[in-house]
């Protein structure tokens, strides 16, 4: 159901731009680009979180209580 909602909007956002001034310089940056970008940056940091939690309960030489201090 994401994908297809990504899909939509990238469809219509597609031909839209965003004007934004770097150093003085005027650039166009494309929308789509743009939304593919963030949903590329939450895939990664939700990722990272995952190993992250499951670093967590590596090789233990005993069982963690799930109260347990980090």
């Amino acid at each position: 159901m994401k994908a297809a909602f990504t899909a939509l909007v990238l469809t219509v956002a597609g031909p839209a731009h965003l004007r934004l001034s770097v150093f003085g310089v005027p650039v166009s940056v494309p929308v789509a680009g743009l939304i593919l970008a963030a949903e590329t940056a939450a895939a990664a940091a939700l990722g990272w979180l995952i190993a992250r939690r499951l670093r967590r309960f590596g090789s233990a030489p005993w069982p963690r209580s799930a109260g347990s201090a980090p």
